[in-house]
């Protein structure tokens, strides 16, 4: 207080605006690793069904046993792949954001 009146000065009314702006900041940013985590574990699980499905799919016709692969285009990704001779599948989910975010093997006639 200065000389005696009531409220509060200019200099004490920019700092609590400037403590109150750091802490918005923080929660913003907060907010903003949520939202990334939370795309992420979406896309992961999309791949992981996926992988799934191919899995599934190469399984039951064979696995094409000769070598073969291929690709499967989603909405948040793509997966690759590939029957070595011997019938053992490698399968990799990717999206544009990490180089791959499910890789699965299985040997073709078993359970993946």
């Amino acid at each position: 207080m200065v000389n005696g009146r009531r409220g509060f000065t200019l200099v004490e009314v920019l700092v609590a605006l400037v403590v109150l702006e750091v802490g918005i900041l923080g929660v913003m940013g907060t907010l903003v690793l949520a939202a990334r985590t939370l795309s992420r574990a979406e896309a992961e699980e999309e791949g992981v069904a996926e992988v799934g499905r191919v899995a599934d799919s190469l399984v039951a016709a064979g696995g094409g046993g000769d070598g073969g692969g291929g690709h499967r285009r989603t909405a948040r990704g793509e997966v690759v792949w590939s029957v070595a001779p011997g019938s053992m599948l490698h399968l990799v989910f990717s999206t544009p954001l990490d180089s791959a975010l499910v890789v699965a093997n299985a040997a073709v006639g078993e359970t993946p």
